[in-house]
């Protein structure tokens, strides 16, 4: 079977969960680190094809096929190390191990638990936790970290004090190999798999250690010098103490620069163990910096990276360092690069540190092959301290032996020959090309090897350069700090696990790691800004959950929106958000109704002329939620506010949210302008809104468009369920007084109020209000709220439903009886899933139950919901980014 019939096959047996398309391929191709593009052209790290299995027959049936086509397979986890082992050498196939994930079983007697390999660590630790378990030990990449991963990439981290490695704590490994066979790997056979990258298999079952789970009492305390440090952190170690590291000044300076914090710019231990009396004492020399501090640095735990962002790029260097050498490796750092690199020690049981390390650069930067030099000799300074690399991956062959040792090489070389003839399994990774005669990534193994010799007269130069050199110019005319941010992201995949577009569809360019990939490739020259990649980058809820887990803290809604614009400058558009453009300018709102249709008000609303609090409905509102505007007003009304009616204007009502998502700058502006004026006219301060996208339309956008036409701008923007709250709080509306409302209930935080705005506490306190509610928040809630999906329906129509269920499904777990919105979009999202799903929790605005405690006849909603809900399916079921012709 040739390469063509062989991918074929493959497409045959996966289906749509195998995939050859070129944007996909190229996000594929990378890992965590960064290489010097005259080091990646020694292999070929493009895919032929990326699949995804779900099931360990499916990865057996791969291998199989792989095997008789001699196409090389790379597992690949979530690509959280920097070392290549989940890049190809010679393309082949990558095998994406995400649909293979969840915790399998747990034995409390035998204390050990089995999970499938792509679970994160994150997610194993949680569930254990509420078994009354937890992981021994913790990767600093946990979030996106999968226990097969670990087992291949090997390692310790959070934890290792006292646990060690996460070979330690391996019982068993279930693995595919290169033949097709199945084995379960035991006891001394564990060597063959663990940190070997999935040369002699794929993982599809790790059964490891778990340990009760115990409240964490932290402690920090900082110190002088080095040597205070090292001497405390090793003897916290001997005492038993479950996690020790050490963060040094420079590092805890560059964190405080990147997260606005104030930690002490000092030697640091900190120290964690399970709450008890006694525990590590404190130091004599030392200062107790106290539990706030502790509980900060604690936060930080998965952020080493932090300060990536101001290289942009960086330079790692992971190394194991003795734990009685740390001060003198600090002195061999400061001393060749006074503060420039930056690490964090971790202790691994009581001999060693493993530090993970860097030191800022800018690949774009012509000095970069040179100054990427540095990373030699800084593993060069470790092992001469009796230290070694942490990993070999692909780049570090040649430190195989150092790490595993001659003997497991040997063995582990004889095993691979054995079961894997055809040499299919990830080539050219950990061994040597000593063991490995036609691994096809030894031409870098050579190329290290020879650099090794003159890599002190590289990184001299390098170093030499970038004093010289002045700021790096943009290699792209892309807005904002698009090309800068694409360069910053550091690649961890954190935000993999909260993307609203990817967790429907999880292949690695829905991600905002893959999206900021394909930026940096455009920017480099190495791939070229069409129409597949300008969809990708497209496709975004604007939800910001991945920015609550950003590493490097990007902006990613922010610069995608701003972006908008561009793309239509650069011929691209998208062909829903054009229909409604026709919609917006010839009727004034999304849907292009006419007045009549837009119709919510009641003849008991009393209304201002003029005056400084207006109320704005939204065009959704107005057309679907008119219960949203109509209760607003009446509890408005009933606190003694008649606030200007700034939705009767006929049926000219929009904000311009989706004329600015369509990249229509001009209509937006004309929009934003006439707007401003209508509510000047009105003498308008502050604008009360229920909808969030025009809140955040208003607050985020209207202000620099105002400066421009030199329009008067003192107005304030709030969403309705605030002021309602406040004034709840104040008695001006006492709710109290309400007749009692039986049911329980739940919030949905949509996310252009919540995540945009922080406002959390007030629509919950503004619930538990009305007499007789009960109130329970979803699994996912406040700043980890689920995103309904809705805005995806522009781009991907596709994953809508997915995305809504999820969030739907949470209301059952609960029990409630409604689950309560404050966004027209997301109630008719909510409305049309709970239907769908058929869960026993039905939609309600958050403003329902308040008025029909008050006595006021509430609109029903849902047919209308229903309704235009199915008018959007329709009007957007071909809804995709074009170019324009």
């Amino acid at each position: 079977m040739d390469k063509q019939a062989t991918l074929d096959a493959l497409q045959s047996e996966l289906g749509d969960r195998a995939s050859t398309v070129d944007v996909r391929r190229i996000v594929y191709s990378h890992d965590m680190g960064t290489l010097p593009d005259v080091v990646r052209k020694f292999i070929d790290t493009m895919p032929a094809m990326v699949v995804q299995p779900e099931t360990a027959d499916e990865v057996r049936r791969i291998a199989v096929l792989a095997r008789d086509g001699g196409l090389p397979l790379v597992p690949r986890g979530s690509a959280s190390a920097g070392y290549g082992g989940a890049v190809p050498a010679a393309s082949g196939v990558v095998v994406d191990m995400y649909r293979m994930r969840g915790l399998l079983s747990l034995d409390a007697d035998a204390s050990c638990a089995t999970a499938l390999p792509a679970t994160t660590l994150e997610e194993l630790d949680a569930a254990l936790r509420e078994a009354g378990f937890r992981m021994p030990l913790m990767p600093t990449s946990a979030p996106s970290a999968t226990i097969g991963g670990f087992v291949c990439q090997g390692g310790s981290g959070i934890g290792g004090a006292r646990e060690k490695t996460m070979r330690d704590n391996l019982v068993a490994v279930t693995a595919v190999l290169g033949d097709g066979s199945v084995r379960t790997f035991t006891g001394e056979d564990l060597d063959l798999v663990y940190g070997m990258e999935g040369i002699t298999g794929i993982v599809t079952e790790v059964t490891f250690r778990i340990v009760p789970a115990a409240e964490e009492r932290v402690r920090a305390f900082s110190f002088a010098d080095a040597t205070a440090a090292q001497v405390f952190a090793h003897g916290a170690v001997e005492a038993g103490a479950w996690h020790v590291s050490v963060l040094p000044p420079n590092y805890l300076a560059l964190t405080n620069r990147a997260i606005g914090s104030a930690l002490p710019e000092a030697w640091v231990v900190m120290v964690a163990d399970e709450a008890r009396e006694g525990g590590v004492a404190a130091p004599a020399g030392g200062t107790d910096l106290g539990e706030t501090v502790a509980a900060q640095l604690w936060a930080e735990r998965y952020y080493p990276l932090r300060g990536k962002k101001f290289g942009p790029s960086m330079i790692p260097v992971d190394v194991l360092v003795p734990q009685d050498q740390l001060a003198a490796f600090s002195d061999a750092m400061a001393a060749k690069y006074e503060n420039s690199f930056v690490f964090e020690a971790t202790a691994v049981g009581d001999e060693m540190f493993a530090l993970i390390g860097f030191i800022l650069a800018d690949e774009r930067a012509d000095d970069f092959t040179m100054a990427f030099a540095n990373s030699l000799v800084i593993s060069e300074a470790a092992k001469k301290l009796g230290g070694r690399a942490y990993a070999a991956g692909m780049y570090l062959t040649a430190e195989s032996e150092d790490i595993f040792g001659a003997d497991t090489l040997k063995r582990v070389a004889a095993f691979k020959a054995a079961t894997d003839p055809a040499g299919i399994m990830n080539p050219g990774k950990v061994l040597p090309p000593a063991l490995d005669a036609k691994s096809p990534a030894k031409l870098i193994a050579r190329a290290i090897g020879s650099a090794r010799g003159v890599a002190g007269i590289g990184a001299a130069l390098g170093r030499v350069l970038a004093g010289r050199k002045g700021e790096v110019k943009p290699l792209t005319d892309l807005p904002n700090n698009m090309e800068e941010s694409a360069f910053a992201c550091a690649e961890c995949g954190f935000c993999r696990s909260k993307c609203t577009v990817f967790l429907p569809d999880p292949w690695e360019d829905n991600s905002p790691r893959g999206k900021w990939y394909l930026i940096k490739e455009y920017a480099k020259g190495h791939i070229p800004f069409d129409l597949p990649m300008v969809h990708k980058l497209n496709i975004c809820t604007t939800c910001k959950r991945c920015e609550q887990t950003c590493e490097v803290s990007l902006k990613m809604a922010d610069e995608y929106l701003g972006a908008k614009p561009y793309f239509r400058e650069k011929g691209f558009s998208n062909a829903g958000l054009s229909a409604l453009r026709g919609n917006v300018l010839n009727t004034g709102n999304f849907w292009g109704s006419d007045a009549e249709g837009l119709g919510w008000h009641t003849d008991d609303m009393r209304f201002s002329e003029t005056g400084e609090i207006g109320f704005w409905p939204g065009c959704w509102t107005q057309t679907i939620s008119k219960n949203a505007a109509q209760n607003a007003v009446h509890l408005l009304n009933s606190a003694g506010i008649e606030p200007v009616d700034l939705g009767d204007n006929g049926s000219d009502i929009c904000c311009g949210f989706y004329l600015f998502l369509g990249g229509y700058a001009e209509d937006f502006e004309a929009r934003v302008v006439e707007n401003i004026r209508r509510m000047n006219a009105a003498g308008v301060k502050k604008v009360i809104t229920p909808c969030p996208a025009c809140l955040a339309t208003f607050a985020e956008l209207y202000g620099g468009i105002a400066a421009a036409h030199g329009l008067p701008f003192d107005i304030e923007f709030v969403h309705s369920v605030v002021v309602l709250n406040e004034l709840v709080e104040s008695g001006a509306l006492d709710l109290g007084a309400g007749e009692p409302i039986d049911a329980k209930v739940t919030y949905h935080d949509p996310c252009h109020l919540g995540r945009w705005f922080n406002v959390y506490e007030e629509p919950r306190n503004f619930i538990k209000a009305v007499p007789g509610v009960t109130f329970e928040d979803m699994r996912h809630n406040r700043q980890d709220s689920l995103c309904c999906g809705l805005v995806n329906a522009f781009y991907e129509i596709g994953s809508v439903p997915t995305s809504g269920v999820a969030r739907v499904s949470e209301a059952d777990e609960v029990e409630a009886d409604y689950i309560l919105t404050a966004c027209a979009g997301c109630g008719v999202q909510v409305n049309n899933m709970c239907v769908a799903a058929q869960t026993h929790a039905r939609q309600m605005d958050i403003t329902d139950l308040a008025a029909q405690s008050m006595g006021f006849e509430v609109y029903d909603s849902n047919e209308a919901a229903q309704a235009y809900f199915a008018a959007a399916v329709d009007l957007l079921s071909t809804s995709t980014t074009v170019q324009d012709q």
